[in-house]
């Protein structure tokens, strides 16, 4: 029975391991911590909002720590012992819980495009900026993003205040996500939780595809552009592997909406280096995007890191690498 208890504990300790995964940060960005102390409000009859949709959540009059959820913090209701044969939390609770903090933005973010990012909520959340709506977002493993630049007032203090819903919104089954086998329907944000400012012009997301037949990675970028004025500008990669540097390449980028996905084939040189599990060799990649427009310049950067294999079958066999 202890041994059983040991590798339960094992694995509910790797379950929150890759749930805090951190995210690449680009070398211009600005980034706000939000972690720390919340004001916080349990909502189990959901009265926090009108039936036309207005916050109407009076102050709240509890604190707790993000990142974290309401299990570790002891709000719910405290569990009479085991009900199964698993390990049970301490506190549960399912329902819409609301978290506020107040955080000054510098002045200097005035024009930027700024974004709130919550990396892991449960399960379903909405954002309220300086009392005005921001939007709705429901996702059990990617990040909750939401652009907000309209509602904060730069050189000021800003109140965010956010609810969180961890009630079965969509029927998905009996799911590792909200099994208490598992994860645990929980409630709160976990993972990093901060605000982030761009430039007029940035990366949103980049995807690598190594192709090690044809000695190349493809490169998928997603650039943002919401003030859509367009504009020209140039992508320059570059990067090591094993200690050897990689032949740059810069490319030529328009930018004409506010959304543009580029894509092109970077050339990764006749001595491509494997990843194996024996010689993982991965490549440190910077991906480099600036861009002009009149007299405003923007600039943003990724750095990533990817592994170049092959995988395919022979008979009964995986082979990787031939």
């Amino acid at each position: 029975m202890q041994k059983i208890a040991t590798l339960l504990l094992i694995y509910a300790l790797s379950c929150f391991s890759l749930m805090g995964q951190s995210y690449s940060a680009p070398g211009k960005q600005k980034v706000i911590s939000l972690e720390g102390i919340w004001k916080f409000g349990l909502d189990p009859s959901s009265t926090g909002i009108s039936s036309n949709g207005v916050q109407i959540m009076p102050a709240l009059g509890e604190e707790i720590t993000l990142p974290g959820s309401t299990d570790q913090a002891a709000k719910g209701y405290r569990t009479q012992g085991m009900t199964s044969l698993r390990l049970a939390r301490l506190f549960e609770y399912q329902g819409a819980a609301w978290y506020e903090k107040e955080v000054y933005v510098p002045r200097e973010w005035q024009g930027s495009n700024i974004e709130l990012f919550l990396e892991r909520a449960h399960w379903q959340t909405q954002v309220w900026v300086n009392e005005h709506f921001a939007g709705e977002r429901e996702s059990l493993s990617v990040p909750h993003r939401y652009p907000i630049s309209n509602w904060i007032r730069p050189g000021e203090k800003n109140r965010i205040r956010i609810r969180v819903d961890n009630r079965v919104i969509h029927d998905v089954g009996y799911t590792h996500a909200l099994s208490a086998e598992t994860q645990t329907n929980w409630n709160g944000i976990i993972g990093k939780i901060g605000l982030r400012a761009f430039d007029k012009v940035y990366i949103h997301d980049v995807q690598v595809y190594p192709d090690a037949k044809n000695k190349l990675a493809r490169i998928s970028l997603v650039i943002r552009n919401p003030g859509r004025k367009p504009t020209n500008g140039s992508l320059t990669l570059s990067a090591r592997a094993g200690g050897a540097e990689i032949p740059s390449r810069t490319f030529d980028v328009a930018i004409a909406d506010s959304v543009t996905i580029f894509t092109c084939d970077w050339p990764l040189g006749d001595s491509v280096r494997m990843w194996d599990e024996f010689h993982p060799v991965l490549y440190d990649a910077k991906i480099k995007l600036t861009c002009r427009s009149g007299d405003v310049t923007s600039e943003d950067t990724r750095a990533l890191k990817f592994g170049v294999r092959t995988l395919a079958t022979k008979g009964t066999q995986f082979r990787i690498n031939d």
